[in-house]
């Protein structure tokens, strides 16, 4: 494989996202060189932009465009370099969660935000995308109980979260790269589904 791949995974809170990622990597750096990040984050200048996304109250528009400016550093100085060079990079969240919280959620509209991120990463796309598909009430009460940080977005009301699930539920319907998991299945179910669909993109 000389170039690698991108892998996104997406879902509401507590969709299990980041368990699953951390599954798949233990797996697949058997035989693959595996990087994992997640936004927004992933670089030094992408984190300090999370702390201010996650520990302040901002505007939706302002939180919009923040998550645009880290991304584009994100995908620019790791993420591109990293598969460039036969890396699998694997990120918990991408694009598709600003279309889907800002966009939709907050009101802002699909089409903008979705043109906003399009310009920020220069329409550079995963391979493929995991959404992690959970009932906003399932996924709230796992992280109520977990050792996570709870942030803001967490904190946002059942309507809001119930907007979330509709929004990933609706983009994904007809995304040829999208696979879509049920959430509810156990760890190792959806750990094995993860990688055997890896595996084919791998494969050709």
């Amino acid at each position: 494989m000389n170039k690698g791949l991108f892998i996104s995974f997406e879902g509401g809170e507590g969709s299990g996202k980041t368990t699953i990622v951390n599954n798949v990597k233990e797996i697949l750096s058997r035989d693959y060189n595996i990087i994992t990040t997640r936004e927004p984050g992933g670089t030094f200048i992408a984190e300090k932009i999370r702390k201010i996304i996650l520990d302040n109250d901002i505007l939706p528009l302002t939180e919009a465009l923040l998550f645009a400016a880290a991304r584009h550093e994100h995908v620019e100085t790791l993420i591109k370099p990293a598969v460039n060079e036969g890396s699998i990079v694997m990120t918990d969240r991408y694009l598709h969660s600003s279309i889907v919280y800002q966009g939709i959620a907050r009101n802002l509209g699909e089409d903008d935000i979705e043109k906003l991120n399009m310009w920020a990463t220069n329409s550079y796309l995963p391979d493929i995308t995991f959404y992690l598909n959970i009932n906003p009430e399932e996924g709230l009460k796992r992280i109520s109980v977990n050792d996570r940080e709870i942030n803001r977005l967490d904190k946002e009301n059942l309507e809001f979260h119930l907007k979330v699930k509709q929004g990933f539920d609706d983009i994904f319907k007809f995304n040829e790269k999208a696979v879509i998991i049920d959430a509810n299945k156990n760890v190792e179910e959806i750990t094995d589904i993860v990688i055997k669909a890896i595996k084919e993109v791998i494969n050709g």
